[in-house]
């Protein structure tokens, strides 16, 4: 009887050992889904979120709808499984961005897309803004630091589910600028955009010149001494420096960064190494601060062929959409 009465004993502490067991798992439950901030939790945003921004020197001076439309398929191709959030564009008037946003609609069913922000011609980067995920809340305009006649746009944006609130600018920095006037935009555009309140930024666009002091047929691998304004642009430290998304992404993957290229010369020139042949440079870019750099690359193989000087069709007005390939980034903020 004395052993019987031990194995009721033992029992019963199992059995209140196991309803403890299951009330701590449920408290422990219930505790997560009251609070967002828990890591794991499905409502943990700042983790899941993510955007895609894209950027491109449309090179529409005059509306030419074949190649918007090109344009258009070649976004609905990236390698991204999501619609772009935001699309900057240079060197495109107001009607061209209007006709780019309505083509988006039908390569992306059931997501809008509005021409956001001003569209005069001195603003030399315009915006597309995916409404469907994302409210603009605000702009700004600015002017360049050496030419006035330049302006460039920044929006500030928060997402539609998760709330999460970020800024994306567009710059064109003229081609003929000088070193000193390229530091000068550089520091001028960290200057506008940490005037807005948020840790998640992202600057693109056409800075008219490469990363580093080699062309690219001398350094795909970007290893030579990198140029003034973009060591300004992701210098820096005290407030967050930007980081090239798609240079992170390229080291990472163990590629060269120079095969991103973006611009491709309009003729044979001679190269640094002695050969003649169209140069192509990584002159377009996606600037990051505050966010998770997921996948980032240029249009590839986009228009271009594998050798410079030809292209992936027969017709050039129908399948080059610019003369510069867009670069687009996915970034978890």
């Amino acid at each position: 009887m004395r052993d019987d009465g031990r194995s009721v004993a033992i029992s019963q502490i199992e059995r209140i050992g196991l309803l403890v067991i299951l009330l701590l798992l449920v408290m422990s439950g219930c505790t997560r889904e009251s609070d967002p901030n828990q890591p794991g939790s499905d409502d943990d945003r700042g983790a899941a979120d993510e955007i895609v921004v894209v950027t491109v020197n449309a090179h529409q001076f005059k509306l030419e709808k074949n190649r918007l439309r090109t344009l258009a398929e070649a976004l609905g191709d990236t390698l991204t499984d999501r619609p772009p959030d935001v699309i900057l564009l240079q060197e495109i008037e107001s009607d061209g961005v209007i006709a780019l946003a309505r083509l988006l609609g039908t390569i992306f069913p059931g997501t809008d897309f509005e021409p956001t922000g001003p569209q005069d011609r001195h603003v030399k980067s315009k915006a597309i803004v995916n409404v469907s995920a994302n409210q603009a809340t605000e702009f700004k305009v600015w002017t360049d630091a050496c030419d006035e006649r330049n302006r460039y746009l920044a929006l500030g944006l928060v997402r539609r589910e998760g709330k999460t609130r970020y800024t994306v600018a567009g710059v064109h920095i003229p081609w003929d600028a000088g070193s000193d006037c390229r530091v000068s935009n550089a520091s001028l555009i960290k200057e506008t955009v940490d005037e807005w309140d948020g840790t998640v930024t992202v600057v693109g666009g056409d800075f008219n010149q490469r990363a580093v002091e080699e062309m690219r047929e001398c350094d795909v691998a970007e290893s030579s001494e990198p140029l003034p304004w973009w060591t300004e642009m992701t210098s820096d430290e005290e407030s967050g420096a930007f980081r090239d998304a798609v240079k992170i992404d390229a080291q990472r993957s163990g590629e060269s960064v120079g095969e991103h290229w973006t611009y491709e010369g309009i003729g044979p020139t001679t190269l640094c190494d002695g050969t003649e042949e169209y140069r192509r440079n990584r002159i377009d870019y996606v600037f990051v601060r505050g966010a998770d750099v997921l996948e980032a690359g240029a249009d590839h193989p986009g228009w271009a062929g594998k050798d410079p000087g030809t292209y992936r069709c027969q017709v050039t007005a129908d399948c080059r959409y610019s003369d510069h390939r867009f670069v687009w980034a996915r970034l978890g903020i």
